[in-house]
Order: structure tokens, then sequence, then C-alpha cells
């Protein structure tokens, strides 16, 4: 998807909100090119597995939940047709 100033509204809005949801993830990843070793060794034995499992777990319910939306309107879409 080339960038140009014809870009729907729709467009330009799903890129910020995209952008701006990763933040959070672009701010943590820039710590892994500091060498403060010691913040990664602190994050490690409290809270990153508990994060990475959380995450995990976040994906893979919002993953089957759209799949079941998603599957319910098709079967019943194709009901209604």
């Amino acid at each position: 998807m080339k960038l140009t100033l014809q870009q729907s509204p729709w467009q330009i809005a799903v890129i910020a909100t995209a952008l701006l949801f990763m933040l959070p993830l672009i701010t943590v990843f820039s710590f892994v090119f500091q060498p403060a070793i010691e913040i990664w060794q602190h994050l490690l034995d409290t809270v990153l597995k508990d994060y990475i499992i959380n995450s995990i777990l976040l994906i893979f319910e919002v993953t089957v939940i759209l799949a079941t939306i998603l599957a319910l309107l098709i079967v019943y879409g194709k009901q209604s047709l």
C-alpha cells in the first residue's frame, strides 16, 4: 500500500490507530538496544512470563471469538438469502 495524499480518511484512521496500538510494543523493544541488562533481568524475574502468557491467551481468545462470529455470520447469512 503506497501512502499518498489521496488516501481515504478510513485508511488514514486505520494506520494511525495501528501505530497507536504498536507504541507500547515499540517502546519495550527499543529497550533491547540499550545496555540496561538489569531492566530485562528484573522483568524476567517478576512479570515477563505472565505478560507473555496473558498476551498469547488474549490472542487465542480474540481469534476464537472472531472466528465464531464470522462462522455464524456466514451460516446464518446464507440461510437468509
